[in-house]
């Protein structure tokens, strides 16, 4: 589960290898994770302590493949 400041953005496309899609996730850097739970209840919680000037870029490149999406790396695109 990602904090609920992140956001998602995705582009679909037709490339060289066909359906490409190319993903990006958007969000604060984490400096810290708290999980609470309490013993005698069921239910917990994570806390994420943030950085409001600092973001983290996570990208993927996946091309479609028989119904699914494939993540490949930027090197094997080249191949």
């Amino acid at each position: 589960m990602f904090p609920p400041d992140a956001s998602r953005e995705t582009i679909v496309f037709k490339g060289t290898h066909g359906k490409m899609k190319l993903e990006g996730l958007i969000r604060p850097k984490i400096l810290d994770k708290k999980v609470h739970y309490h013993r005698k209840r069921p239910d917990s919680w994570i806390e994420y302590q943030t950085d409001d000037k600092e973001m983290r870029v996570e990208v993927k490149l996946c091309i479609w493949e028989t119904g699914i999406w494939r993540e490949i790396s930027l090197e094997a695109l080249g191949r």
